[in-house]
């Protein structure tokens, strides 16, 4: 990846901008509208297939990696080479007021939610199917 982002480095663009699918527009709607309520202190994280889990503001280079095409074996040793299992716990336990997760049904697979998972308060999760 770095090598790749040396090469486009023109091209790099926050994580919050660089994904196009419908459920990532109607989620920054919301981030974009709780990021106006001083009251309100939105912590965005995107689980990317290329990078792991990243802040909002990372720039990231442009890549061709989901895992909604990935066999599951293949999925979860991906995710495992990129942290995700191990960056998903570590970051769900953080203390916080509530916690909103919006995972498709891969990249929920890719995050190995069992039930030794902590979480550091109220969370909703909202997946696929």
């Amino acid at each position: 990846m770095a090598a790749r982002e040396r090469e486009l480095q023109e091209q790099l663009r926050p994580a919050r901008d660089l994904y196009t699918g419908i459920q990532h527009q109607r989620l920054m709607r919301g981030i974009v509208a709780a990021e106006q309520a001083p009251s309100l202190d939105a912590d965005l994280r995107t689980l990317s297939a290329g990078y792991g889990i990243v802040s909002a503001d990372q720039p990231l280079a442009p890549y061709e990696a989901t895992f909604a095409t990935m066999k599951s074996g293949v999925l979860r040793a991906w995710a495992r080479q990129l942290g995700v299992p191990a960056a998903f716990r570590r970051l769900v336990r953080e203390p916080c007021d509530l916690a909103l997760i919006l995972l498709g049904d891969d990249y929920l697979a890719a995050c190995e939610i069992d039930a030794t998972v902590a979480f550091g308060g109220p969370t909703l999760l909202f997946c696929g199917k």
